[in-house]
């Protein structure tokens, strides 16, 4: 069984694609939106960029053919489980939580696996990020995403106005030159 990836993924550029149920930050994002699983999840993570990390250095001449590499951050104690990032991202985001932009709540069931990751981190000589790291990455990318967001609406919806009140002649002083 493959580990979930979590992390920002740089290509996830609107708060809906990121938090989209059919991705892994998707899942995990769902807790922080107040959505709750009606079925357990293997808990079985690793960053985004360790995962991608693993597949470049495997490609070394100085590797040897036919190894499989488990890219796993939890390892043989099993990790943390996927409400733990309810915990997180209040820790790290209080704010974002205080303005609705996570609003928590949700849970997911969690399935333990101990899937041991640690061959990969000898051989490339290298450490997983753990699951705080993960979750601070995906939660940081999807705040600033979600408010960047929130800002061009506000903006484009000034801009709207402005806009429809010239085309309507509601704005008599920009539309004949005369103020009222």
């Amino acid at each position: 069984m493959p580990a979930f990836l979590i992390g920002k993924h740089e290509l996830q550029t609107t708060p809906d694609i990121i938090s989209t149920r059919s991705s892994s930050n998707g899942l995990l994002l769902s807790n922080l939106l107040g959505d709750t699983s009606p079925s357990p999840l293997p808990a079985t993570f690793v960053h985004l960029d360790d995962a991608a990390m693993v597949h470049v250095l495997a490609l070394n001449p100085a590797v040897q053919g036919n190894q499989d590499f488990v890219a796993n951050s939890g390892g043989l104690d099993g990790g943390a489980v996927w409400d733990d990032a309810l915990h997180i991202a209040r820790k790290h985001f209080p704010e974002a939580v205080a303005k609705g932009i996570l609003p928590l709540g949700g849970s997911t069931p969690a399935q333990i696996l101990r899937v041991d990751g640690s061959r990969a981190e000898k051989v490339f000589g290298f450490k997983y990020r753990d699951f705080e790291a993960q979750v601070v990455s995906l939660v940081g990318h999807y705040v600033d995403v979600a408010e960047k967001t929130a800002a061009k609406g506000v903006a484009n919806g000034v801009a709207n106005g402005v806009a429809n009140g010239v085309a309507n002649g509601t704005m008599n002083g920009l539309v004949n030159g005369s103020s009222r």
